[in-house]
């Protein structure tokens, strides 16, 4: 089985929110989370459940995990700079 985590940090850019709302979601338990050494991470298939149950269509769906997958997906293919990659990318879009 291989399973997939998100951080809260990749969880507040693929969705666009602070990382406090993401650890408000874990405090409140609406979301299922693994310590893995000092960091908090979700399994994407427990943050798909939670999304589905909170009523997503089916469309918004296939968009969550297209999103998710195609995040995961670069975060591998950058390895270490990922984070930096980013934030060049961010700055090309406002510069």
């Amino acid at each position: 089985m291989n399973d997939q985590f998100l951080t809260v940090k990749d969880m507040s850019i693929i969705f666009k929110i602070s990382t406090q709302a993401v650890y408000n979601w874990i405090k409140d338990k609406r979301l299922k989370f693994y310590r893995i050494s000092n960091t908090r991470r979700i399994k994407k298939d427990d943050l798909l459940q939670y999304l589905k149950d909170r009523g997503n269509s089916p469309g918004n769906m296939k968009d969550f995990e297209f999103n998710i997958k195609n995040y995961l997906a670069q975060k591998e293919r950058y390895g270490k700079n990922f984070y930096a990659k980013l934030e060049d990318l961010e700055k090309g879009r406002q510069g």
